[in-house]
């Protein structure tokens, strides 16, 4: 079985943000804020009038949800929609994200560091750390593997340590903006005794063959035999959290969680692990998440983006073994607060109204979510929007569509899973 995050392909993404004016060139300056990039003011002026009070949406959810169910019209139908549950909440947030770059000497104390944690201290990382980020030299390639620079012969040429990284049979990291974007400690490669190297645990290339998957909510009773022995699903959840809030290695910020929503168990010889997808958790409301997969872009709005949660760990034993994905230690900033959004019927009545007439879906899931858009490469925006999950009965693709729950604007793509990615 392919891995779904090798095999999503985003077909379209049209990105519609009704009323949204250009921004003037004498808005932007050298640094540029939430305002020149994102136009809080503007977009604060689109709220919508038919927002309600978040307590009593909370109190309506179910009851809006049941009657959901039973709603069909042409455009949308909710008979085997799933609604998760509303997050116990009185106000959300318009959020800023941002990062920054990371020094040399940092991000070469935090990788020493990070191999004796591991107990691979025998590294030489003069020998072993090297920069992928392309600014001082191309990769020289040796026995199938791309060798980038080497760190320390470099030293004087290097302007950041954002991309300093090892790779080797007994262990991978990779630095990121925020801290690390992907490691492994070898646990996997060197139990399979596999000719490779451990970025392949990180990559999820040893974790090809999946017996079973499906939602956390759904699997979390269920226990297989890994390398240290038997251990259920819910238990390796709380292993995963528990790493990622101590950082990677550095701290979450005061409200932010890391959440596990999907869960897959694979194969090892006679035994088995864990995958998991993530994502971040902000004072109880979840962000916004996809998997891993080739995009093919295609937006009628210019300047912005979609940057949902994508990020995979992996259990093997009692211990994070791998993972790869944005990093949870960007800075977040509260710019606007609200306590009234669109409820559930009205998100749904907004679709109804706006969506085109060719799109005829049969809803899987609905949240509450926040969700990221990039307004630079060290800025994203983030609002909380109403997710709808489903198929696209007109051509039998997925699609997922935001509602904006303080605007009502919406953003939606179609993407596939699995083979009928490759029959394309």
């Amino acid at each position: 079985m392919k891995k779904i995050y090798l095999s999503i392909f985003f077909i379209t993404f049209l990105l519609l943000l009704f009323g949204c004016s250009k921004r003037n060139s004498e808005n932007i300056k050298e640094k540029q804020g939430i305002e020149e990039n994102f136009g809080i003011q503007k977009y604060k002026k689109r709220y919508t009038k038919v927002r309600k009070k978040l307590i009593d949406i909370k109190s309506d959810y179910e009851k809006e949800a049941a009657k959901m169910k039973h709603k069909t019209n042409q455009k949308l139908s909710f008979q085997k929609c799933k609604f998760n549950s509303f997050p116990d909440i009185d106000k959300v947030f318009i959020l800023e994200t941002t990062s920054s770059d990371i020094g040399i000497n940092e991000s070469i104390r935090v990788i020493r560091e990070w191999i004796k944690e591991i107990d691979e201290e025998k590294l030489d990382l003069e020998k072993e750390l090297r920069d992928d980020s392309g600014t001082i030299g191309e990769p020289v390639r040796k026995n199938g593997h791309a060798y980038w620079p080497l760190v320390y012969d470099n030293m004087q040429k290097l302007k950041n340590g954002n991309s300093f990284y090892i790779n080797t049979a007994s262990c991978h990291v990779q630095m990121g903006r925020n801290g690390f974007y992907s490691m492994s400690d070898g646990t996997i490669t060197k139990y399979l005794d596999a000719d490779s190297f451990a970025v392949s645990d990180a990559m999820g290339e040893n974790q090809e063959d999946i017996i079973k998957e499906g939602t956390v909510e759904e699997m979390e009773k269920e226990s297989y035999e890994l390398l240290s022995g038997n251990l259920t699903i819910s238990n390796a959840v709380e292993i995963v959290k528990e790493y990622f809030k101590k950082g990677t290695p550095y701290p979450l910020v005061e409200g932010l969680t890391v959440d596990v929503p999907y869960a897959e168990v694979y194969r090892l010889r006679d035994k088995y692990g864990y995958g998991f997808l993530l994502r971040r958790k902000y004072k109880g409301i979840p962000f916004a998440w996809q998997d891993y997969g080739e995009r093919s872009l295609t937006s009628s709005n210019v300047g912005k983006e979609l940057d949902e949660d994508t990020k995979r760990a992996y259990v093997a034993d009692d211990h994070v073994c791998a993972f790869v994905g944005q990093n949870e230690g960007e800075r977040i900033e509260e710019i606007e607060e609200q306590t009234s959004v669109l409820s559930l019927c009205d998100a749904a009545e907004t679709l109804e109204e706006k969506l085109a007439p060719e799109l005829q879906i049969s809803l899987s899931e609905v949240e509450f979510e926040y969700c990221p858009s990039k307004i630079s490469e060290e800025q994203c925006v983030v609002v909380p929007v109403w997710m709808f999950d489903g198929l696209n009965q007109t051509d039998n693709r997925r699609v997922r569509i935001y509602v904006d729950a303080l605007t009502g604007d919406i953003t939606y793509y179609t993407y596939s899973f699995g083979e009928e990615d490759e029959a394309e």
